[in-house]
């Protein structure tokens, strides 16, 4: 009678399967590196480059406008197959402390690897280089 009982609340509780695929919190703990990644690698192109997708590389007054700024994930979340994702983002700026944002990214999974798909700045989306 106990376990049926432990059973059903963990039913009603939302403790059964869930509908949408749990991703393990690795994946989170990459994109978060990711969204990291961003200010740190852009005064580098060619290591900055590599972590957008095809097409997806902002230009480099885009680039330029993460000087000195932080970006830091707030929140993630994953569609049902685990390849695509968006991700909340806030930016910092170093000297002052303002935060900015959040804003949203778009992010794809490729192989075990995570890469952006769309990038946006608080002023809006970032155009692309050509």
């Amino acid at each position: 009678m106990r376990l049926f009982t432990l059973m059903a609340i963990c039913v009603l509780c939302g403790c059964g399967t869930a509908s949408k695929q749990k991703l393990p919190p690795a994946e989170t703990s990459k994109i978060r590196a990711l969204v990291e990644d961003v200010a740190e690698y852009q005064s580098s192109p060619q290591a900055f480059k590599i972590l957008f997708d095809e097409g997806a590389v902002p230009n480099d007054t885009a680039r330029g406008k993460l000087h000195g700024m932080t970006t830091r994930l707030q929140n993630v979340q994953f569609d049902d197959a685990g390849t695509a994702a968006t991700a909340d983002v806030t930016l910092e700026s170093l000297l002052t402390r303002e935060v900015l944002g959040p804003v949203q990214w778009k992010l794809v999974k490729k192989g075990d690897k995570w890469k952006i798909s769309t990038f946006a700045l608080p002023s809006g989306p970032a155009p692309a280089a050509k």
